[in-house]
């Protein structure tokens, strides 16, 4: 591509000196127009690999035909919806009221990263990095955890997205939050989710309101993908860097903050809070409801938007279609009275969370291959029951 550059650079006469280097224009093409060259993915789509075996397996011309137009259908729903999320983008550029970010969880981090046979067969206690892309003024905020000090459910991401409302200083001018991530009903598509949007309307008082968007399930590549694979492929360009308790992952991570800025968050027992709270009890502020104020039924699984208001406080408005108009269910308790946030929510836990016996051993197995300094930290591991996300 470089060559071609050249040559349609000397076709229009252009001095010498105005051409740019091959640095500069890779430097353009990677960073300035996010562009890259890599190999194709091995994960592919469930349901279009549903849609291609039906096709296949179609015994009349009619029933492929009738596969077809579903396949297609839901090709052009995920194509609407990425051209929803770069609109959504170019709109944070140009107008300054609204901001922009993508969450993912990267894939599980394994601590100590060794690479002899007997380490291949054993357990690894796992770090986990939620990236929450900021598109709007193009900074990656990696909320980084362990398994010893917490799990990855709802409670955990919408702790992770409340920290990062207040470390990311919210601009007085944002008065929009709007948030794309994929489906995945334990982290991202839940009822702790939804608490956590009331509570940062709440502290955030010049926001008037936040909307999550979720793109097509199998057809789910973000921004914060590719924070993932800058942090994988700085992984490999620094290999004297041995990975050996989960504050070294931090260490990558802060390295990758080159030519892009990320901000590392270590994320401690404290910060983990209860969002369940807000609707179970007989004294919580909300409660959840199966219909909606239109008496019609309401699944949080089924929604591709949901949004919350400054001026209806108490009210969930979602979609479970972008072309209808929005719905709302109040999940105030009493619904005379707005509902009432509480200050401060109680800690999902007050001390750090077990891992199974069986990897306490595992990781025992492996301190011969782990300095002595860091045997401490394996050793000292709270364990006993495993607990579920």
């Amino acid at each position: 591509m470089f060559k071609l550059y050249l040559e349609y650079c000397h076709e229009k006469l252009i001095p010498e000196e105005l051409i740019g280097k091959e640095w500069l224009y890779s430097d353009v093409f990677n960073y300035e127009f996010n562009l890259a060259f890599k190999n194709p993915d091995l994960d592919t789509c469930d349901e279009c690999d549903k849609y291609k075996i039906k096709m296949q397996e179609a015994g009349s011309q009619d029933i492929r035909s009738s596969f077809q137009k579903e396949y297609e259908k839901h090709l052009e729903d995920a194509g609407n919806r990425y051209k929803m999320k770069a609109a959504d983008k170019q709109s944070s550029k140009e107008n300054l009221s609204k901001k922009v970010v993508m969450i993912d969880l990267q894939k599980c981090l394994p601590t100590p990263e060794l690479h002899n046979s007997q380490s291949f067969y054993s357990l690894k206690l796992w770090t986990y990095n939620l990236v929450i892309h900021d598109s709007t003024d193009e900074k990656s905020y990696c909320m980084m955890w362990d398994e010893s000090i917490a799990g990855r459910g709802g409670n955990e991401v919408a702790s992770c997205l409340l920290r990062w409302s207040e470390i990311c200083d919210i601009p007085d001018n944002v008065t929009e939050l709007i948030i794309w991530s994929d489906n995945c009903p334990s982290q991202n598509r839940n009822a702790q989710i939804m608490m956590c949007y009331f509570i940062v309307l709440n502290r955030n008082t010049n926001l008037k309101k936040i909307t999550h968007k979720f793109l097509t399930k199998g057809h789910t590549h973000l921004e914060a993908d590719g924070d993932h694979s800058v942090i994988e492929r700085k992984r490999k360009k620094v290999p004297q860097l041995r990975i050996v308790t989960p504050w070294d992952w931090q260490q990558v991570v802060r390295l990758c903050g080159v030519k892009k800025s990320f901000i590392v968050t270590a994320m401690e027992t404290e910060d983990f809070l209860n969002f369940k709270s807000l609707y179970e009890g007989p004294k919580s502020p909300l409660v959840l409801r199966k219909k909606d104020d239109s008496g019609d039924n309401f699944l949080v699984s089924q929604c591709v938007c949901l949004q919350v208001r400054r001026d209806s406080p108490g009210t969930l408005f979602y979609k479970t279609n972008f072309r209808d108009e929005f719905l709302a269910i109040t999940l105030t308790r009493n619904t005379r009275n707005k509902a009432y946030l509480p200050e401060t929510l109680p800690k999902v836990r007050e001390e750090p969370r077990r891992i199974s016996t069986k990897k306490y051993q595992h990781l025992q197995k492996l301190l011969p291959w782990i300095p002595k300094v860091f045997h401490g930290f394996y050793q000292n591991l709270a364990h006993g029951e495993e607990e579920s996300d």
